[in-house]
């Protein structure tokens, strides 16, 4: 039951803050006019070929932060359930984020792509 609560706790905070970050970046970079976007965003829109104004929004940046948080808290269940030594606890985890980010990411642009973010 500890593990749950830690990584629930975990999910909470790295979606807040994950968000906040965006947030806040996206205010210094209007105020420096700048085109920066987020690094998760970028990549979706060079692999799937996405519109840039459509894709760089809050809402989106809210589904990555939130699926940011799912990858960050499963594997510290999983990486927690399955040993205690803290090496091999760092090699599985280092090995699920990877597995788990292209997996995400792999499908959030292809559903991106059938909502009509791509370019005409």
């Amino acid at each position: 039951m500890d593990k749950l609560i830690l990584a629930a706790i975990v999910f909470v905070l790295c979606f807040i803050v994950r968000l906040v970050l965006y947030v806040i970046s996206k205010k210094k970079k209007k105020k420096k006019n700048q085109n920066g976007i987020a690094t998760e965003m970028k990549y979706l829109i060079a692999k799937f070929n996405l519109d840039k104004g459509k894709v760089d929004r809050v809402s989106i940046a809210s589904i990555i932060s939130l699926l940011d948080a799912i990858i960050i808290s499963a594997t510290l269940t999983l990486v927690i359930s399955v040993t205690d030594i803290i090496i091999l606890e760092l090699l599985i985890g280092l090995v699920v984020v990877i597995i788990l980010i292209y997996i995400v990411f792999e499908i959030m642009g292809k559903i991106l792509v059938k909502r009509g973010y791509g370019k005409k």
